[in-house]
């Protein structure tokens, strides 16, 4: 199967993924946060932001505010946003400093018919995190969930033809697992759920490699296997 197809497959799919991602602010991405801005993976600061953050009891062993999410696909995502944190940086002090100069007159209206989605955004426009929480939004889309989708199609493409289906067939049916599935919405935004998944599916197709696919020793391929479990 050429090369140069799979590589078309990856680019189309990862394109249109970030042409529709969201600014929707999920629980993972506070963990994204924390995990590069304070090396840790406690939550205290954001700690009332969000339904799933919580505040472990004073007899627990670890104290402080975590939330219950898999912290899998946190870890992976918080790799991008380490690498363009010093550009986002720039662009939040810039217009941080233009609404202090601004005064009063720097406002903005989030239009939602849900009043606590309307609550977090004014919380967090009076904290400054707004314009942070949009761009981490966007890096862990683009730079995350995306090309983890567009690989998963391309391996769905490869493992088709493995089976021996045709090529148009095999294409047609990684778009429609590309496009008409939920991958296509879940990977407008930071999700661990799908994320699971798709780890799930590249371990699966480690284990059963068929047609010897995958020129890699037995044990090797567990190896890497069980590793993306765990990462699940």
């Amino acid at each position: 199967m050429p090369s140069a197809l799979r590589m078309r497959l990856f680019l189309t799919c990862w394109v249109v993924y970030v042409l529709h991602f969201a600014t929707d602010f999920a629980r993972e991405h506070y963990l994204v946060l924390s995990i590069v801005e304070q090396q840790t993976y406690a939550l205290d600061r954001y700690n009332g932001m969000h339904v799933d953050i919580f505040q472990n009891p004073p007899t627990a062993k670890v104290p402080g505010a975590h939330h219950g999410a898999n912290p899998g696909i946190s870890m992976v995502a918080a790799i991008p946003y380490f690498f363009t944190r010093p550009l986002i940086d720039v662009v939040v002090n810039r217009e941080l400093k233009a609404r202090k100069a601004a005064g009063d007159t720097a406002t903005a209206v989030y239009q939602d018919s849900r009043p606590r989605r309307v609550e977090f955004y004014q919380k967090i426009r009076r904290q400054g995190l707004d314009v942070r929480f949009g761009l981490v939004s966007a890096v862990t889309a683009a730079l995350c969930m995306a090309p983890l989708s567009a690989a998963s199609v391309v391996l769905m493409f490869v493992l088709l033809g493995a089976m021996g289906i045709g090529r148009r067939t095999a294409l047609a049916l990684s778009l429609l697992y590309a496009f008409g599935t939920p991958v296509f919405f879940r990977t407008a935004y930071l999700n661990q759920n799908l994320g699971l998944g798709i780890f799930a599916f590249f371990a699966f197709a480690l284990i059963w490699n068929p047609e010897g696919l995958l020129r890699w020793s037995e044990r090797r391929r567990l190896i890497v296997a069980g590793l993306l479990g765990g990462l699940a």
